[in-house]
């Protein structure tokens, strides 16, 4: 016995049934207004077979889409990953050996990656140098602006000029801690290497945009002292110099010479030192 089919025999139903092919692409309709307009000419089992179908393309459509976006998920994942195993790896090659001393493939066997890995993450020595300082001046890999950071929104915020003071001196020994063995090795880097020395240019300039923040910020200056000389000594007070000056080479605490900027500065800004709490 044959299988009476519409679709195969031709003639009304074949056209009703493209038809309902039609509008099964083009509109949602339900099953009981779908089988309404077919009349008696074109089988209720085609057109289950027909909306079954469509179903299943839907569903492998979507099934796909999402399956794109969660492997380009994990790809980004995996590329961030690669990254900051690699800028800790030549973090540590650096401390370790000194920048002149590392090599690419050191870096590589380091971060147990393979040398192209290093080049795609992050570039050659020179940029690995930058973004390490970088991340050592941030302390994180959030893409916010240094002057924007926590630090800077609690010292503007401060009424007291003393206590915005304090807070400058504790975020930039904190800074000091992190970052000055790296800052004093990428001037070294720089006399021989010119992308280093674009890098060492711009950290000094941030680091004279800070001072002028901070001045900026401050409720008030000491009579006879002009802004541009605040700047000067908020910049020289805060530099990577003295802290290796004092703690590197000295053997200063931080909190010894969070205790010292904040002194200075607010003498030679204020007119007069922080108060300090009685040790008991």
């Amino acid at each position: 016995m044959q299988i009476s089919d519409p679709i195969a025999r031709g003639g009304t139903g074949v056209r009703r049934c493209r038809g309902i092919r039609s509008m099964i692409g083009s509109s949602f309709l339900s099953g009981q207004a779908l089988w309404f307009q077919l009349g008696s000419k074109c089988s209720k089992s085609v057109i289950l077979i027909r909306i079954s179908l469509w179903t299943v393309m839907a569903g492998s459509a979507s099934r796909r889409a999402y399956d794109a976006t969660e492997r380009r998920r994990l790809a980004e994942q995996q590329r961030r990953e690669s990254r900051r195993r690699v800028v800790a790896a030549a973090a540590r090659c650096f401390l370790d050996t000194g920048y002149s001393a590392t090599t690419i493939a050191d870096v590589a066997r380091a971060a147990g990656v393979a040398v192209q890995t290093v080049y795609s993450a992050v570039g050659g020595k020179a940029d690995l140098l930058i973004e390490v300082v970088n991340q050592a001046v941030a302390g994180d890999e959030r893409d916010v602006m240094f002057l924007d950071r926590e630090w800077m929104t609690d010292l503007r915020a401060e009424p007291d000029p003393r206590q915005q003071v304090r807070i400058f001196a504790d975020e930039m020994t904190s800074i000091g801690a992190r970052v000055v063995p790296l800052f004093l090795m990428m001037r070294a880097a720089a006399a021989s290497d010119p992308e280093v020395a674009a890098a060492w240019q711009r950290s000094v300039s941030l680091r004279r945009d800070t001072a002028r923040a901070v001045v900026r910020a401050l409720r008030g200056l000491r009579p006879g002292l002009s802004r541009e000389h605040a700047i000067d000594l908020v910049w020289a007070i805060a530099s990577p110099e003295m802290y290796d000056l004092l703690a590197l080479q000295r053997g200063w605490s931080p909190a010894e010479c969070a205790a010292w900027a904040a002194d200075a500065i607010t003498a030679a800004l204020l007119g007069a030192p922080s108060p300090r709490k009685p040790r008991h």
